[in-house]
């Protein structure tokens, strides 16, 4: 009784053992057989710019060079512009954020049912045909970014402009400030 139990210890060690070896095997079979999701290809300030980021916009360039009449500057020349654009927009998103511009969904639907409108189509009938295809959220955040970049923008030159009282003055003495401002009167 006491060798068979002690066999059975053994044969549980010697199994035990063994599934264990068989754990190791197969995790360092799956390590070296790693697949590499995504890559990092532009380092901006305090973000990324990613390989999947640049391949989708490299895409878009592609589907409008082929619809594109006349010639077409060298590959080279496009992947860095491409990437050199992509790092700007990176730049400007994140400068947008430090200045605390946002955009809410409010602000976004509403930018979304101006461009259902031009396409004569109601907001629900353009969610329902993105969603259909598959690009909502794509199209959703694309737009989201735009309008960020396009209010930041639009805030560094508002930042930049100074007028003083002096200049006022001068163009209202100036002869276009004079007619500017002259009476008119429409006699019926």
């Amino acid at each position: 009784m006491y060798s068979k139990r002690l066999t059975q210890n053994r044969f549980t060690q010697l199994l035990v053992i063994s599934l264990g070896c068989s754990c190791l095997f197969l995790s360092s079979l799956a390590a070296s057989q790693s697949v590499q999701l995504d890559s990092i290809i532009a380092v901006v300030e305090e973000d990324v710019v990613l390989k999947s980021d640049f391949d989708e916009r490299w895409d878009q360039v592609q589907q409008q060079l082929a619809k594109a009449d006349g010639p077409v500057p060298p590959e080279d020349v496009l992947r860095k512009q491409l990437l050199d654009q992509l790092i700007i927009e990176n730049l400007q998103l994140q400068m947008a954020g430090h200045n605390g511009i946002r955009i809410d969904d409010n602000q976004l639907n509403q930018a979304m049912g101006e461009i259902a409108g031009q396409y004569n189509m109601s907001f629900e009938q353009f969610r329902d045909s993105l969603l259909e295809a598959g690009q909502y959220q794509g199209t959703r955040e694309a737009l989201r970014k735009q309008i960020l970049i396009g209010n930041f923008e639009n805030s560094a030159v508002n930042r930049r402009i100074n007028i003083t009282r002096q200049e006022i003055e001068n163009y209202l003495r100036s002869e276009s400030g004079l007619s500017d401002t002259a009476p008119e009167y429409h006699v019926g």
